[in-house]
């Protein structure tokens, strides 16, 4: 199994290419996000009122994050790839983290569709 810090971002997640730029948007900018968030908790710990910006930005990974773990758990599971993404497609909730991930983050994730 892939540890986080082994992954080729052009191979990965193991669903088509359409669903991981959907789970992804702009992979470094995605990474840069998890890792900024990461460090901010494990360093910066703060006892502040977030604002709605940060309040995005920590939904967005958070979300995003939990989609790639079960997408990882299925894959380990033996599923296949062409299934799931067609059952994340026909998931509601996975499509409103797809619209929402564009409004709360759009340096990461473009509104744009990308062929792929």
């Amino acid at each position: 199994m892939r540890s986080a810090t082994q992954l080729d971002y052009g191979s990965w997640p193991p669903a088509p290419r359409n669903s991981s730029r959907e789970l992804l948007g702009i992979p470094p900018r995605w990474k840069d996000l998890v890792f900024a968030i990461r460090n901010e908790y494990a360093h910066q710990p703060s006892t502040e009122w977030m604002s709605e910006a940060e309040i995005d930005r920590l939904l967005t990974a958070s979300e995003s994050l939990r989609w790639i773990l079960r997408l990882l758990f299925l894959d380990q599971a033996g599923l296949d790839p062409e299934l799931m993404a067609a059952r994340f497609r026909l998931s509601q909730r996975y499509n409103y983290f797809v619209r929402d991930a564009a409004d709360w983050q759009p340096k990461v994730y473009s509104k744009k569709p990308r062929k792929g």
